[in-house]
């Protein structure tokens, strides 16, 4: 009878074991069947009142699965991702890669542009804050998420903000667009257009016109000169015949008569006129 009963507990250990491998014995006597092991195939093993539980049937999974399947022991998912990491990043900053092993998880180093840690936070830093970025002076810094951009060069400037900006000479071409007559003169991102001179009306920026003296008061000419205009300025013809001086300055009148009287005979009355004379009977 005992014979027969080890044939029978043989028989149900080995088709134990073809099923899923067979977990160890359990110690003790009389003990029932031991419980399936976790993602095994039926394995199982016999535990005695105080036996110890069997070991994974073949084909079972070594790490223990968490809730909704992650892994929380740093092994892989079916899916393929880290079990640590498939949640929140693994605790890492959202910037950075997270990567589980047999040590935990691993977070790594915040991208350029920001500090701190991957593992605690990552801060973007406002370059614009030190030194307006590297941009040029003239020029407005913006701070971006990691990175930060420099505005154009104002007007009357040539480069970038990110370089440098140089002022324009506007007076090296075309005069800066005063008048030929007047000076041009450069000042930073800019230029003044001076004043027209003597002689003209009007601006250096907006143009320079001749001023026609001789239509007014005949230029300043003597009455018996003719005043003639000319480019900025004027001309006076000269004083008349029995006239001295200069048309600019007056002409007058020449007493002839005061000098050997005036060429007539010496018995003969001579009398000065407005640039002549005549002489009497």
């Amino acid at each position: 009878m005992r014979a027969i009963q080890l044939s029978v507990c043989s028989v149900v250990l080995f088709s134990l074991a073809s099923c899923g491998g067979g977990g160890g014995a359990g110690t003790g006597t009389g003990g029932a069947a031991g419980a399936t092991s976790s993602g095994g195939k039926g394995g199982g093993s016999v535990a005695g009142a105080s036996g110890t539980a069997g070991r994974a049937g073949t084909g079972g999974a070594s790490g223990a699965l968490g809730t909704g399947g992650v892994r929380t022991d740093g092994g892989t998912n079916s899916d393929g991702s880290d079990g640590l990491c498939a949640v929140s990043n693994g605790g890492c900053d959202p910037l950075v890669t997270c990567s589980a092993g047999g040590a935990g998880v691993v977070c790594g180093a915040c991208p350029s542009g920001y500090t701190g840690t991957g593992a605690t936070a990552c801060t973007d830093i406002n370059e614009c804050a030190t030194n307006n970025g590297g941009c040029d002076a003239l020029t407005t810094c913006t701070n971006t998420p990691g990175a930060w951009t420099c505005g154009a060069c104002p007007s009357g400037y040539a480069g970038s903000g990110a370089t440098a900006c140089t002022d324009i000479n506007e007076c090296a071409t075309n005069n800066g667009g005063c008048d030929a007559l007047a000076a041009c003169v450069n000042t930073p991102g800019a230029f003044t257009c001076g004043d027209c001179p003597a002689g003209f009306t009007g601006g250096g920026s907006s143009g320079c016109v001749d001023i026609n003296e001789c239509a007014t008061n005949n230029g300043g000419c003597d009455a018996l000169t003719t005043c003639t205009n000319t480019v900025g300025s004027r001309t006076c013809s000269a004083c008349s015949s029995g006239y001295t001086g200069v048309g600019a300055t007056g002409c007058v009148d020449i007493n002839e008569c005061a000098t050997n009287n005036g060429g007539c005979d010496a018995l003969a009355t001579c009398t000065n006129t407005a640039g002549a004379f005549t002489c009497g009977g």
